[in-house]
C-alpha cells in the first residue's frame, strides 16, 4: 500500500520513560549576557531489524558550540548520568523514547555533541553495550572510541535564554550494527539523525506486525513496525511529501 501524504501536525502524545537528570558540568563556557536556556535531550529508534536486542549503555552527553573541537578542549558542556542508562535500542518504536535528561546552557548555538558510552568489562553478558541476535544469543558489541572520546555528531541547535529546547537524536541500529568480517564480531559505528524541536509526526493502524516507512525518491526516511494492535507512529519527521509504504510479510 503506498499513499502520497503532506502531514503538519502538533507533537505526537509519547511515552516518556523515567528522566534522569545528573550533573551539569563542563569546561570554560559560563553565562553571558545573553542568559541562559536549557535543552532537554531524548534517544529514539529510527527503525525496526532483525535482532532481538540492541543494548547501549550512555554515561554522559557532551556538547560544544564548535563542530571542530577535540575531547581534551576547553569549552565543553557536559550532562552526566548517575546511574548510566543501559537502553535497548530496538524497544523505542512508535513514538517511544528515552529521556536522557535536561541541562542548563548559555544561550547560543552548539554544533557538536558527543555520546559517552560505558566500556565493556570482561567477558560476561549482560555487556554494557550488547547484541542479541534473533534466537536471544547475547554478544558483546564493540564501540571504537564510544567509551573514550564519545560518538561524535554534528548538529546545529539554538538555545534561546529562558526557553527550552529539545534535541532527538535517532539512532538508526539496524545500518549502526556491522558484522566485523567472518570473526563473528559485531561493532557499533552510529548513524545517528538529530531533530531539533520536533512537532510533526505521522500515526495511524495498520496489521499488527506490518513495517510502516516514510520515504522520499525510493528512500526510507523514518520507518517503523505496527505494535500488537496495528498502531503506528513515525516520530520524529520532517514537514514534507513522502511515499507512506505499507509491507507485510
Amino acid at each position: 500500500m503506498i499513499a502520497r501524504l503532506l502531514r503538519r501536525a502538533g507533537q505526537a502524545a509519547l511515552l516518556a520513560l523515567a528522566a534522569v537528570l545528573a550533573s551539569c558540568g563542563g569546561g570554560g563556557d559560563t553565562p553571558s549576557a545573553n542568559g541562559v536556556g536549557q535543552l532537554a535531550i531524548r534517544l529514539t529508534d529510527a527503525q525496526g531489524c532483525d535482532y532481538r536486542s540492541v543494548w547501549v549503555t550512555v554515561e554522559r552527553v557532551r556538547i560544544h558550540r564548535s563542530a571542530t573541537a577535540g575531547e581534551a578542549d576547553g569549552g565543553w558542556q557536559d550532562l552526566n548520568l548517575s546511574p548510566a542508562r543501559r537502553v535497548d535500542l530496538l524497544t523505542l518504536r512508535n513514538g517511544v523514547f528515552v529521556d536522557l535528561g535536561t541541562m542548563p546552557l548559555p544561550a547560543g548555538t552548539y554544533t557538536q555533541l558527543r555520546l559517552v558510552l560505558a566500556g565493556n568489562n570482561g567477558n560476561q553478558s549482560p555487556y554494557a553495550n550488547q547484541l542479541d541476535l534473533a534466537d536471544g544469543s547475547p554478544m558483546p558489541l564493540s564501540t571504537p572510541s564510544g567509551p573514550q572520546s564519545g560518538l561524535k555528531l554534528d548538529v546545529d541547535v539554538e538555545v534561546l535564554p529562558g526557553q527550552l529546547g529539545e534535541l532527538v537524536l535517532d539512532f538508526d541500529p539496524c545500518k549502526s550494527v556491522v558484522r566485523a568480517g567472518r570473526s563473528g564480531r559485531h561493532n557499533l559505528k552510529p548513524v545517528i539523525r538529530a531533530h531539533v524541536n520536533p512537532v510533526r509526526h505521522v500515526e495511524g493502524h495498520t496489521l499488527p506486525g506490518a513495517v510502516v516507512s516514510a520515504q522520499q525518491g525510493g528512500v526510507d526516511v523514518k520507518s517503523t513496525t505496527a505494535d500488537a494492535n496495528g498502531r503506528f507512529v513515525l516520530w520524529p519527521i520532517e514537514a514534507g511529501i513522502y511515499d507512506l509504504v505499507i509491507t507485510r510479510a
